[in-house]
């Protein structure tokens, strides 16, 4: 069951006709120009009464209409309308004493209803697809009351068109030039929807959005002690209780990178004859690879001495015994390994890395957090690597607002931090929508939901039974999951 955080209404008033709300006889939180009104501080059990008086019983001119309802962002403004009003005989004797009042104020009269926490969770769904049944792909979204016609396949979708709407409302809300070229609502909600489980990324996250927001440009312009910030990351890792790394100590030639995808593009650069590569990773570098016809993409065990392999760790379709199982086959044909621990900190399970027998060794928090738009990344390597980014930082050019913000989330946050605060609620989640989980976090299975997108912006990334729950846990506790 959810909580009701807020109630929205939106009404226009015309001549003398004066609409007055309340809940539990509470007048409006916040009253606004446009004629919205907004109710905080919503009881387990609650009365709303609604009051139409104006000058003269019969002057027609003389109305209010409400444009909208909205209960924790959810339209009830279909379902709102079915409710009894109760028409001021004494001035309106020829009029029925109950009638619907379809948001529609022009008698006389009061309206009430005494509602509950699990009206959020039965009529949301039956107010919000009632006003968008005429539209083919809603046809899935027609509820009834009788709960054994819902089925894992129908929440997941429905959560998908939910999530869409508010969002889409939002985008409206925050510019609304940047929508006076597409009228049409409809599609845009039905393209956020279809996209809403593909992807690896972190949920917005408050806690880290609130220090974002207290770092001044100044203090992340500063220069970063190279070797200040290797010691630090080094202990860091150290206290992780989930996460067993191995070999930290022998970590060296510390750099910094926009994303690691910088360090992959160098690592592809410097290769020759063969690149070893698991299937289904890094699509993005499989058509870098695609383009250079000097290299070969081969299986890892393919590979023999002292050519590239290149091993996401963990991955979302592999075991971490699968790939430890490829990483000792590779030390044993002398390869030259290179290990990409993006995901690391979104794995759900204990693991154990021994970091030694890696050349070259990736780490960033873009699919832990949601900083990915600051580019924040570090490439330690056995050797010194003549590349672009060790030259650029030996002139002190390099990514510094990156750098900073890196150092200031691991002084203020764990390693475990994302699982710490995640984990509980990604069990509920895959609870409520029949959901499997996997090796990562933001990341689950459905036997049931089949996703609109079979594959990323590319023929080499497929997320088969993969469905991102990123969006569900950013919204968690905001609709009926």
């Amino acid at each position: 069951m959810t909580n009701i955080i807020d109630i929205d209404f939106t009404i226009k008033q015309h001549g003398t006709g004066i609409l007055q709300i309340y809940v539990n006889d509470n007048k409006p939180t916040f009253t606004f120009s446009d004629g919205s009104m907004h109710f905080g501080q919503i009881k387990e059990v609650n009365n709303l009464k609604i009051i139409f008086n104006k000058e003269d019983p019969s002057d027609t001119s003389s109305y209010a209409v409400i444009k909208d309802v909205s209960i924790n962002n959810t339209d009830f403004t279909e379902f709102f309308k079915t409710l009894n009003y109760t028409v001021d005989q004494t001035q309106h004797p020829k009029t029925e004493k109950t009638i619907k009042n379809n948001c529609y104020f022009g008698y006389i009269g009061e309206l009430t209803w005494e509602f509950t926490n699990n009206i959020i969770d039965v009529q949301a769904k039956e107010s919000y697809n009632k006003k968008l049944t005429n539209n083919k792909e809603l046809s899935l979204y027609e509820w009834t009351k009788n709960d054994k016609n819902y089925t894992p396949e129908d929440f997941i979708h429905y959560a998908s068109w939910l999530i869409a709407k508010k969002e889409h409302e939002e985008s409206i809300a925050y510019d609304p030039r940047l929508h006076l070229d597409k009228p049409n609502s409809y599609d845009e909600i039905k393209n956020r929807a279809r996209l809403m489980y593909t992807g690896v990324y972190a949920p917005r996250d408050p806690a880290i959005e609130k220090l974002i927001s207290s770092l001044t440009v100044e203090e992340l312009r500063k220069q970063i002690d190279v070797n200040n910030f290797s010691i630090t990351i080094k202990r860091w890792f150290e206290k992780s209780k989930l996460i067993s790394i191995l070999g930290v100590d022998t970590l060296q030639n510390l750099t910094f990178g926009n994303g690691v995808s910088d360090f992959i593009f160098s690592l592809i650069n410097k290769s020759k004859k063969r690149f070893g590569i698991l299937d289904n990773t890094y699509y993005y570098n499989f058509d870098m690879l695609d383009s250079k016809k000097s290299i070969d993409v081969v299986h890892p065990l393919e590979c023999q001495e002292g050519e590239t392999v290149l091993i996401e760790y963990p991955s979302p379709h592999y075991s971490t015994d699968e790939l430890n199982d490829i990483i000792k086959k590779c030390i044993s044909n002398k390869c030259y390994l290179a290990i990409d621990l993006t995901l690391l900190p979104i794995t759900n399970q204990s693991i154990e890395i021994d970091l030694t027998p890696f050349n070259e060794i990736y780490f960033s928090m873009n699919k832990a957090l949601p900083i990915d738009d600051l580019r924040s990344a570090i490439r330690f390597s056995k050797t010194k690597i003549h590349d672009h980014y060790s030259i650029m930082q030996q002139q002190r050019y390099y990514n510094r607002i990156g750098a900073n913000l890196f150092l200031n989330f691991i002084n203020n946050f764990d390693l475990d931090y994302v699982y710490n605060k995640h984990n509980g609620n990604i069990d509920n989640i895959n609870i409520t929508f029949d959901l499997t989980k996997t090796n990562l976090l933001w990341l689950s299975k459905s036997s049931n939901y089949k996703n609109p997108i079979d594959h990323m912006p590319s023929k080499h990334y497929n997320f088969n039974t993969l469905i991102s729950i990123s969006k569900l846990i950013e919204n968690k506790d905001k609709f009926f999951w």
